[in-house]
């Protein structure tokens, strides 16, 4: 559903856009709970769509709580990986939440 609402979105239909992500995130929580990193994802790409029309004040949260389950989740695999894998987890999450 993220890529279907990222191509509605280049297409410039981006009332679908947000629909689908919306749907995306709500079907992640539901299955895998608020706080997995495919959430993130899905908050991250709501966020992105929102910061890219204009509308910082409804991007913001959705990007600080995006930002909040991506850094749980690295805690929690830091506990368990080498420096190596935390760098590459850190650059991954880096990568799929857009932090420039």
């Amino acid at each position: 559903l993220n890529n279907l609402a990222q191509l509605r979105n280049d297409m410039g239909d981006r009332k679908q856009a947000l629909a689908l992500h919306r749907r995306a995130l709500a079907l992640f929580e539901a299955a895998l709970g608020e706080r997995h990193s495919s959430c993130a994802a899905s908050l991250s790409n709501l966020a992105l769509l929102h910061h890219d029309a204009g509308e910082a004040r409804q991007a913001r949260p959705l990007a600080e709580k995006a930002l909040s389950i991506a850094l749980e989740q690295l805690r929690a695999q830091a506990a368990v990986q080498s420096d190596r894998q935390q760098f590459a987890a850190a650059d991954a999450v880096r990568y799929h939440l857009d932090i420039r």
